[in-house]
């Protein structure tokens, strides 16, 4: 089964979703601002409602990438204007983007879901707008408005998972006001990231060596290029509280936080001890 959090920021209609009857144990709720410490190696997904802190989305965009390189699988909905997804920008509001939309292209997520369905406000068109999205070239858009914005879109290209990134596309609210389409989409988001999960966890090989990376553009460049797979980056700010053992390699490459470094020397000595290389 597949395991799918879900950042909460204690808002009602994501309490009321999350414990829907159909929906209640599905999904696991995380509270937003303990993102940071939380082991998301044990989910294959997660989803963002509306209504999430985006300054505090902002905070976490590096462990959101690093989720995303696992790889895993984001859902991001509802209004957006921060910088915390990759390849996504903020496309601003139009009239367009609270009237009736255009379902454009076939996904797993819209089976059964039609044009109708999307129009979550009728009769009252711009007063509840989430604008609409700049999504990257190579991503695959699934609905627009009829200005031609995208509104919910597929990007496999940005890192090495999924990313489905939609704003007038506000599920959990509208799962929580019975909208048949949001209900519909959302057991539709459920059912195919189960079927995801076995390409997930097999893409999930261990690394056998670990980079210490202090936030440096040429150490990212360097080890995330093709033919460094084995190699995962591990953010020196994390490394107090990271299990080692799970490396064989520790890599310190050139111009480190030795300030860090040197906190941690016992655990590093700790690492040698164990007959590992640093």
């Amino acid at each position: 089964m597949s395991r799918i959090g879900v950042l909460y920021a204690g808002i009602s209609f994501q309490h009321e979703t999350l414990n829907r009857p159909g929906f209640r144990g599905l999904f696991m709720p995380i509270n937003i601002y303990e993102l940071p410490s939380i082991d998301l190696t044990q989910y294959d997904a997660l989803i963002v409602p509306r209504s999430v802190d985006q300054v505090a989305l902002g905070d976490y965009k590096r462990v959101i990438r690093e989720f995303l390189d696992l790889p895993g699988i984001l859902i991001a909905l509802g209004d957006y204007w921060g910088d915390w997804l990759p390849g996504c920008r903020a496309g601003g509001f139009t009239p367009e983007d609270d009237e009736p939309l255009v379902k454009v292209e076939g996904h797993p997520i819209l089976e059964g879901v039609e044009s109708s369905d999307l129009h979550w406000h009728k009769g009252i068109n711009g007063l509840c707008s989430h604008g609409h999205l700049s999504p990257p070239k190579d991503a695959k858009v699934l609905i627009r408005n009829k200005r031609g914005d995208a509104i919910l879109y597929e990007d496999r290209s940005s890192t090495r998972g999924i990313i489905v990134a939609g704003s007038q596309f506000d599920l959990f609210c509208h799962c929580y006001s019975e909208d048949r389409g949001a209900l519909k989409a959302l057991q539709n988001c459920v059912e195919w990231i189960e079927s995801l999960v076995p390409m997930i966890r097999s893409a999930r090989k261990r690394r056998k060596i670990g980079v210490v990376y202090s936030g440096l553009h040429f150490h990212h460049h360097l080890f995330t290029r093709p033919g460094y797979e084995d190699m995962e980056l591990l953010y020196i700010r994390c490394l107090p509280d990271t299990d080692l053992s799970k490396y064989d390699v520790l890599v310190v490459p050139r111009e480190s936080n030795q300030e860090i470094l040197y906190q941690c020397r016992t655990k590093i000595i700790n690492f040698l001890d164990q007959g590992k290389t640093v």
